[in-house]
């Protein structure tokens, strides 16, 4: 599976950054897309952004190389889960989180269910949609530098 990556360009890949420089996160379809489930291969060459994220579908994940923490956002407390292979999460889709990447790159099988909720990020406590956070041109870059 990891081979996978040696053979072609991700399918998608997630910035740090608005100009599209700082990658961090490049993922590839191991199934070719559906509404019912998808499954990626993930590879995680930096952290997250600063400012934790939801998704808008359940999801797990199985850490296949690499480590660090995932940093867990719930009832105004951060919770630290590290990363390390053979690790396993399943997430529901309001779970927030950010992954931080000590010893990368950190590979991930993902696997998701369908669509069931709206998205986004969390800053200062407040929920800010996808759409208003991320370039409407490319989704997988800011429309600012950190936050």
């Amino acid at each position: 599976m990891l081979g996978m990556a040696l053979f072609r360009k991700p399918d998608f890949v997630i910035y740090s950054d608005a100009d599209g420089k700082k990658p961090n996160l490049k993922r590839w379809y191991i199934l070719p897309r559906s509404y019912y489930f998808n499954c990626y291969l993930h590879q995680f060459v930096g952290s997250d952004k600063r400012t934790p994220h939801d998704h808008p579908w359940w999801s797990l994940s199985i850490t296949l190389w690499g480590g660090g923490k995932e940093k867990r956002y719930k009832d105004g407390k951060w919770k630290l889960n590290r990363l390390y292979p053979g690790r396993i999460f399943i997430r529901s889709a309001a779970y927030t989180h950010r992954v931080v990447i000590e010893a990368g790159p950190v590979w991930t099988l993902f696997i998701t269910g369908p669509a069931i909720r709206s998205w986004g990020f969390w800053e200062d406590g407040e929920f800010i949609p996808w759409r208003e956070f991320c370039d409407p041109e490319d989704k997988g870059r800011p429309k600012r530098d950190e936050v």
